[in-house]
Formats: C-alpha cells, sequence, structure tokens
C-alpha cells in the first residue's frame, strides 16, 4: 500500500466503484456488476502485501482462504444480483480507511447505505444523538475573520441528493 503515513489520494478501485454505481444508476446492471466485483478484487489485490506481512506471524490465520471465501461470496455479482447496496457497502468496506471519502457517501445517501450504519450508544444503550453528523465545522479562526462564515452546525446538510 505504501511507507505508513502515506495517504491513498485516488486508487484503481476507487474508480471502479465509482463507475459501477454510475453504471447502475444508468441501467447498465451488467457494467455496474462487472465493475463492482473488479473493484473488490483489485482493493483486495492492493491491501494483501500488507496484510500477509502482519497475518503471517500467526499461523492459526489461513489469509488465502480468507480472501477466496470473501470473493467468493462478494465479487460474484451478475446484472441479476448487482444493488446499490451491495455496491455502497462493498465501497464503504474497501474505502473506510480512506480519509473521508466513505464519509461523503453514506452522506450523500443520507446515512441509508450502507444499511448497518446506526447512531453509536453509549454502553446502557442510549443513542449518543438524534442524527448523524452532516459536516464539519468551519475553523474558528475563519469565524473570527471572516464575516461572511455560514453559521452552521454539525447537522446541517451540505446538500440534498436527488435520485
Amino acid at each position: 500500500m505504501g511507507p505508513p503515513g502515506h495517504q491513498l489520494i485516488v486508487t484503481h478501485f476507487e474508480l471502479l466503484f465509482i463507475e459501477s454505481e454510475a453504471a447502475f444508476r444508468l441501467g447498465d446492471l451488467e457494467r455496474a456488476a462487472s465493475a463492482l466485483n473488479e473493484a473488490i478484487k483489485k482493493q483486495i489485490d492492493l491491501v494483501t502485501p500488507a496484510a500477509y506481512s502482519h497475518v503471517a506471524q500467526i499461523p492459526s490465520i489461513d489469509y488465502q482462504s480468507m480472501i477466496e471465501n470473501y470473493i467468493e461470496t462478494n465479487a460474484n455479482e451478475t446484472a441479476s444480483t448487482v444493488t446499490i447496496e451491495k455496491i455502497m457497502t462493498q465501497k464503504y468496506v474497501a474505502m473506510f480507511t480512506m480519509n473521508t471519502e466513505s464519509w461523503n457517501d453514506v452522506r450523500r445517501y443520507d446515512y441509508n447505505l450502507p444499511s448497518f450504519l446506526s447512531i453509536p450508544k453509549t454502553p446502557d444503550g442510549t443513542p449518543i444523538g438524534t442524527g448523524f453528523i452532516q459536516r464539519v465545522l468551519y475553523p474558528q479562526e475563519s469565524v473570527n475573520t471572516n464575516k461572511n462564515t455560514p453559521n452552521s452546525d454539525l447537522f446541517t446538510k451540505l446538500w440534498i441528493f436527488t435520485k
């Protein structure tokens, strides 16, 4: 993946996930499925060398079987089985550690995709908030020095996505 401390900006697998989502929205389900399957495989190819170096020290982990099972389970979509839920879930899984891009996607879908997302809860089961964060706040220096800085909070949406 690169030396420690480096941040991936754009990857081949990300472009394939974008292609998959766009093709799905255009109704080209065969292309959406193909791009999704390839995106999953390319992401695994990217992280495998680093993962092998960590799990090779643990003899009880059969990493190759784990990869094969994941691909068999998740990278076998067809035009009749691909869904936007599958595309966005796999994109979220693949890009979770890549800065804010996975957060941008879940905000774009109003936290409905992937469907397993939920507001965190305290140990006693109480939700820690009433909604998901929609944006980050402007830096205090901007607020102090720019009278045109919009007045917003963490829950003010940046955009409204329509289908």
